[in-house]
């Protein structure tokens, strides 16, 4: 039983290492470079929607009144392409969250189990197996 413990602490540790090092990799690469990409992508999109625009102008008084009017193509674009930014700022936070708990010690955790085992054996949950 002690061994096991000890195995699950040691698991606990690698896993919380491990989401620390992905934690800091999302903040400091993944999130400016998404940032920076979104910002290009949107001032694409303006380019394209003057581009458009001046297409339409010198086609036909059409597209002109069609612009006008607030019709420009891709208008709506910019609000859902931030979405998945705050979305990933918001998982961000949430694992900070998560991370800010303090790591549970082995004997804690034979506490809890103890504590699980002894309420299961006084419950008369049928003498099923714990573990």
């Amino acid at each position: 039983h002690d061994r096991e413990i000890r195995v699950l602490h040691e698991e606990q540790v690698m896993l919380r290492a491990e989401l620390e090092r992905v934690l800091q990799l999302m903040t400091t690469v993944l999130l400016p470079r998404e940032k920076t990409l979104h910002d290009m992508l949107a001032k694409l999109n303006e380019a394209y929607e003057r581009a458009t625009a001046h297409l339409h102008e010198s086609s036909s008084d059409l597209g002109k009144q069609a612009f006008f009017m607030g019709q420009s193509p891709g208008g709506s674009m910019l609000p859902v392409m931030f979405d998945p930014m705050q979305d990933c700022e918001a998982e961000l936070v949430r694992i900070r969250e998560l991370l800010s708990h303090p790591l549970a010690s082995p004997e804690s955790m034979r506490r809890q189990r103890r504590a699980a085992f002894e309420g299961a054996a006084l419950g008369g949950f049928g003498g099923g197996n714990v573990g």
